[in-house]
């Protein structure tokens, strides 16, 4: 089954078992939250995780 990057700038689809699955870690207010989501590529992870930092 094909799914869509988790990185919003990567249009990319590929098969559910050849992702990457990290962990991103982020501000919802003023906690800290970790969600793991399904990347293409480590490439994808680490600018999401980037995007994300404050």
């Amino acid at each position: 089954m094909k799914i869509k990057c988790a990185y919003h700038l990567c249009n990319k689809e590929f098969e559910e078992k050849e992702g990457i699955n990290k962990p991103l870690t982020f501000m919802r207010g003023v906690i800290y939250t970790t969600e793991n989501r399904k990347y293409c590529s480590e490439q994808c992870a680490e600018h999401d995780q980037m995007a994300h930092e404050l």
